[in-house]
């Protein structure tokens, strides 16, 4: 026979007890369990439901003696959805029902037809559909309405689809040409022939410097030359500016020889680097 719990009257009796009692020696059945949350709550969803799920919802909140908000909350923070009561999983209605999602899921449902009206399991397989895919197997299909071009022709153009993409990559990456939003059609096509002039000096920068042998790519070719600076100073302002570049480097002329490009003359005036 277990005690009763005794009359506490301060919390610091409470607490006492608590420390010093061994509770499995007490009738704790008239004790109401109690739900306590210590992370402060500075977030907000809002989510839409079926009105039967939502009714399901409240129902299993009322009988666990929680508003229905608390109820989601408690069934997030325990594990999700592993973990909501049975009536709100997603499960097949039967065996059959799962073997035709795992059907659709493996993108067999043109081969394989499962009869879901009748009441024993079974299915067909459809000869014709997997002959086709047997014939197609491992093979890429290529759909095109240019018709004067010809086979291989057709092979070209689409293995030239991957230079396409890697010249966006470049466009977005090492020409850092940011995204603009324009309204005028005229803005919309100065801005696409930029890009597009862009993308033909980074392409003769790469296939200049293959050339030469450089081990330099395009960017850090653009790189050395970023540092090259035209200065204009003056003195006093009665006389006349006196005009200036950087000193060239060893590698500054490797570029400009590797480019095919006129190295810049340095004025006769002075050198300010």
């Amino acid at each position: 026979m277990k005690k009763k719990l005794p009359r506490l009257p301060t919390d610091k009796a409470a607490e006492g007890f608590v420390t010093t009692a061994d509770l499995t020696a007490y009738d704790l059945s008239s004790m109401t369990p109690m739900h306590f949350e210590f992370q402060p709550k500075d977030r907000s969803i809002t989510m839409r439901l079926s009105e039967s799920l939502f009714e399901a919802i409240r129902e299993e909140a009322d009988r666990s003696g929680m508003p229905y908000q608390r109820f989601i909350r408690k069934a997030l923070e325990e594990g999700g959805v592993s973990r909501t009561p049975r009536k709100f999983r997603h499960q097949p209605k039967s065996k059959k029902a799962g073997f035709s999602h795992a059907v659709k899921d493996g993108r067999l449902a043109h081969i394989v037809r499962v009869d879901l009206k009748n009441e024993l399991f079974s299915y067909n397989i459809d000869q014709e559909a997997l002959a086709l895919a047997e014939l197609m197997d491992g093979k890429l299909l290529l759909v095109t309405n240019c018709k004067d071009l010809s086979p291989q022709g057709i092979v070209d153009r689409y293995k030239s689809l991957a230079d396409i993409e890697r010249g966006f990559r470049v466009l977005k990456s090492e020409i850092e040409i940011g995204p603009l939003f324009h309204r005028l059609p005229e803005r919309i096509k100065a801005h696409a022939c930029l890009c597009f002039l862009a993308l033909i000096l980074y392409r003769v920068m790469r296939q200049r410097l293959k050339a030469a042998d450089s081990d330099l790519s395009p960017e850090r070719a653009l790189d050395h030359l970023q540092r090259l600076q035209h200065h204009q100073i003056r003195i006093n302002p009665s006389a006349k500016p006196i005009h200036g570049i950087s000193r060239l480097s060893e590698t500054h002329n490797r570029v400009f020889a590797a480019l095919n490009l006129k190295k810049p003359a340095q004025p006769q005036q002075l050198s300010l680097l």
